[in-house]
């Protein structure tokens, strides 16, 4: 377990316990702090998230690193289990006896577990967010989405689509749960550490998109079932692969503003169109999988499409193929294939909407 994402978030936890916050985002201060407190190696496991997120692990930094892992397996294994219980009820009326071991055997979450990724945190927000929405409490909504930076990359499209589709009580919770967390971001690393924060991952962006540095910073866009690795794998580093995928990135977001209200929508467009996305991160698909299931409210094609993307995507056999075949990028076409049944004309939307009674969350 010493040369897994878990190495920079111990780490990241120790150097702020050590009051070093300032020196954070100094990649050679991260090599250092890991080859003293996990184990020698000539390149660092970055960390690359805000400064917000180390915070929490700054409490496992009396743990030698092997005690602190079990520590953390145990918590992300009891947060999914105890995650997918409560929205077994609340959100998508399943019987748990099936979703809890359904979810435990995902393929995803194997990776997620073995990695030390705060995987379970995004899927603990993401469902509490998908819970709070559907209640209609917008504000509580953007809230909780806020935490969800921990991986901007996903939860920034997420609140784009809010915004394109005037959710605006989601966008003033996200924009309060912002400020906390900058805050709390200053409180760990101060502005110097920030303005390095930025600088780093400007850096680390740069030199991966440009085929550089990939086994240095653990990044392989080629790699990744998104819009991003899709046509990285296909065209390699440059400029066509990059306007491909922004093109497409863009028509994806013009069409999804064009339907009804969904967070599954969100969600899995915030998945095809982020710039990062791992094997691991598809987890969060248990979310709109769990409502695919549960609900008849969809006929046709649409219902047909969506549980055969949801066979794929729970085949394991199909992630090891691909996997050997260095084309898992060609899952992106699975997770395109749930938007579908999300989908509803505005229009539609709008007649829904005078139907419903209004809530705070839609006026």
């Amino acid at each position: 377990a010493g040369h897994v994402d878990f190495r920079a978030f111990y780490t990241a936890g120790k150097i702020l316990a050590e009051g070093n916050g300032t020196h954070l985002y100094n990649y050679e201060v991260q090599r250092q702090a890991q080859n003293v407190s996990v184990s020698y190696s000539a390149d660092a496991v970055p960390f690359v998230y805000p400064p917000f997120s180390a915070v929490p692990f700054a409490a496992l930094s009396p743990l030698s690193y092997r005690a602190a892992f079990w520590t953390f397996f145990v918590f992300n294994i009891g947060l999914l289990v105890a995650t997918v219980a409560f929205l077994s009820r609340r959100l998508f009326e399943l019987d748990v006896r099936w979703t809890v071991p359904f979810a435990l055997t995902f393929l995803p979450v194997a990776p997620a577990l073995i990695q030390g990724q705060v995987t379970f945190w995004l899927f603990a927000i993401y469902g509490a967010f998908f819970w709070l929405e559907k209640r209609g409490k917008g504000f509580a909504a953007g809230l909780v989405l806020a935490l969800a930076l921990v991986k901007f990359q996903i939860a920034l499209p997420v609140l784009l689509l809010y915004a394109l589709w005037r959710q605006w009580r989601v966008v003033q919770g996200f924009a309060a749960g912002c400020c906390a967390l900058l805050l709390a971001s200053l409180a760990a690393v101060g502005w110097s550490g920030l303005r390095q924060y930025f600088a780093f991952m400007a850096n680390i962006a740069t030199r991966v998109s440009a085929g550089a540095d990939q086994a240095k910073f653990a990044m392989y866009p080629g790699g990744m079932p998104n819009l991003h690795g899709l046509f990285f794998a296909a065209l390699g580093p440059g400029r066509l692969s990059t306007g491909l995928t922004l093109a497409c990135s863009l028509a994806l977001f013009g069409w999804a503003a064009r339907q009804r209200r969904s967070s599954s929508m969100a969600l899995l467009v915030g998945l095809l169109v982020s710039y990062h996305v791992q094997v691991h991160d598809l987890t969060l698909l248990l979310l709109p999988m769990g409502l695919v299931i549960s609900s008849h409210a969809a006929t046709g094609w649409q219902r047909r499409t969506a549980l055969f993307a949801c066979c794929a995507l729970s085949a394991a056999p199909l992630y090891t193929v691909l996997g050997g075949l260095g084309a898992v990028p060609v899952m992106a076409f699975a997770i395109a294939a749930l938007l579908p049944y999300f989908a509803r004309s505005t229009h539609e939307a709008a007649h829904s909407y005078m139907l419903a009674p209004q809530t705070a969350a839609t006026r």
